[in-house]
């Protein structure tokens, strides 16, 4: 048997720069993101959801201290900490080009107050450090009863009582 000396050049080199950068760069960027995410995740999110065009007993069965998850991923959006609903709006085009408002019957919007854990800063709100929540944003969300699509008409940092 021959003994082979292991040659080591400038392209095995940077070959195993390249590698070691690119493992401290993972490495980096996701210990940074968990302490900023961590740091900032502690804040009650307060956001209030629309649930449009649904049967009253949609209403019944959804329940104060449910718990919401979104479709996407089936992370916790936050416990639904009150209900509210009204006969569903529609607007309708008159023969003569005015637009009045009426109601459909036997369908109603559902108004909901939603609290999660997250952060809030001026771009926005993240619950659970990893799904933004804001006006105008539409979700497909669901509780152990039943599921539906909702949009956010408003999202804050709920202001905690200083003693």
């Amino acid at each position: 048997m021959k003994n082979k000396k292991i040659k080591f050049n400038v392209i095995d080199f940077l070959i195993l720069l390249v590698i070691i950068i690119a493992v401290v760069s993972i490495v980096f960027r996701s210990g940074l993101k968990d302490s900023v995410i961590g740091a900032r995740s502690n804040q009650t999110i307060e956001f209030t959801v629309r649930i449009n065009n649904v049967q009253k007993d949609t209403f019944s069965i959804i329940q104060i201290d449910d718990v919401v998850y979104a479709q996407k991923d089936d992370a916790a959006l936050g416990k639904i900490t009150a209900k509210n609903y009204r006969p569903a709006e529609t607007y309708i085009a008159l023969d003569s080009g005015e637009i009045k408002k009426t109601y459909i019957p036997d369908r109603y919007d559902i108004f909901l107050t939603i609290e999660g854990k997250g952060s809030s800063t001026k771009e926005g709100n993240m619950i659970n450090g990893n799904f933004f929540v804001a006006s105008g944003r539409y979700i497909s969300a669901y509780t152990n009863d039943v599921s539906f699509n909702f949009e956010v008409t408003d999202a804050k940092a709920k202001e905690t009582a200083k003693n």
